[in-house]
């Protein structure tokens, strides 16, 4: 993530560090990870960052996180399959 905000905006990397715990001890006692970026977002936007950037980037870790975890699924899907089918 810290790649994709120096697109935008030049930010420490402690200075991210420090907004990412913060996000997530608050996303420790939210529901989902509603908390986590919703922490995010506001703590970046008060550096200047666009919420909509945010928000774009958020919505592709999340599109790129249930991908591989499709793709895993899939994969051991076929496995049982493959195993169970009498020959």
């Amino acid at each position: 993530m810290m790649l994709a905000l120096r697109l935008v905006v030049t930010a420490t990397f402690l200075s991210f560090l420090r907004i990412y715990w913060i996000a997530w001890a608050v996303g420790l006692v939210s529901p989902g990870q509603v908390g986590d970026l919703a922490t995010v977002g506001t703590n970046l936007s008060r550096r200047g960052v666009d919420w909509r950037g945010t928000v774009g980037r958020s919505l592709l870790d999340k599109g790129i996180t249930l991908s591989v975890m499709l793709l895993f699924a899939a994969a051991a899907l076929a496995d049982t399959w493959h195993r169970s089918s009498p020959l």
